[in-house]
């Protein structure tokens, strides 16, 4: 037994895997798949659009959560030196908001999805793909 096998001769896995073959075997999430260390525009979008190049804390444990950490007056809180000036910030964000697209749903939305609902029981109708001969294209929560 060493630090890479337990007793039984298989691999012993956890967090900080000293002996873990490739660098994503390290990473203590629930992902399907291992995070690409490839550089693409939406990685590079979220960097750009992050608060913490400006050098201010976020809070929250989910990209998608995290929001910037404030002190007792309501202030962001500032950790390091800003990344970009005022100035070069607010083009940055301009250029990405220009170039941003808002792009509708175009594909299985259903226009009344949350506004109809079911005289018997209430709950929301739901479109639901059936064949043409179908009676019923529309079923409930």
């Amino acid at each position: 037994m060493d630090d890479c096998h337990g007793p039984g001769g298989g691999r012993l896995r956890h967090a900080r895997d000293p002996c873990a073959e490739e660098p994503w075997e390290t990473y203590s999430s629930k992902r399907k798949t291992a995070p690409s260390n490839h550089w693409n525009a939406s990685s590079v979008g979220k960097i750009l659009r992050s608060p913490a190049t400006m050098g201010f804390k976020l809070v929250g444990r989910l990209v998608k959560a995290r929001k910037l950490a404030r002190d007792a007056k309501g202030l962001p809180i500032r950790m390091a030196k800003p990344l970009f000036s005022e100035e070069e910030w607010a083009a940055i964000q301009a250029a990405m908001d220009e170039r941003s697209v808002t792009r509708e749903r175009s594909n299985g939305a259903a226009p009344w999805l949350g506004v109809v609902h079911c005289d018997r029981c209430g709950d929301r109708l739901y479109r639901q793909e059936r064949p043409p001969s179908s009676p019923r294209p529309v079923r409930r929560a």
